[in-house]
């Protein structure tokens, strides 16, 4: 079953990552001003990619990793959209708060 990713895929998998304590779909949704169902589809759409981890609630830190070195660059190449790898939020000077 192929599955089709968002460009919003990568802010909520970033989200889970920055989570120190258990987080509900309820409080991500609030704190990216996201409906529930956005955020509840986005983590299943990067749990089939294999991307995260449904049970413990975390990301698959290697594949996270080989994603935003390798492939989050093309997640958005549409037309007349710009690609994600000139985003200012994916330079290392920027860093996960709570």
């Amino acid at each position: 079953m192929a599955v089709m990713a968002k460009s919003q895929d990568v802010v909520v998998l970033l989200k889970w990552l920055c989570c120190l304590t258990a987080k509900s779909y309820a409080d991500l949704a609030s704190e990216l001003g996201m409906s529930v169902g956005e955020v509840y589809s986005a983590t299943q759409r990067v749990a089939l990619a294999g991307l995260f981890d449904l049970e413990s609630k975390r990301p698959r830190m290697n594949a996270l990793r080989e994603y935003l070195v390798h492939g989050v660059k093309y997640a958005s190449q549409h037309k007349g959209v710009p690609p994600l790898a000139g985003c200012p939020l994916l330079t290392p000077r920027h860093s996960c708060g709570n």
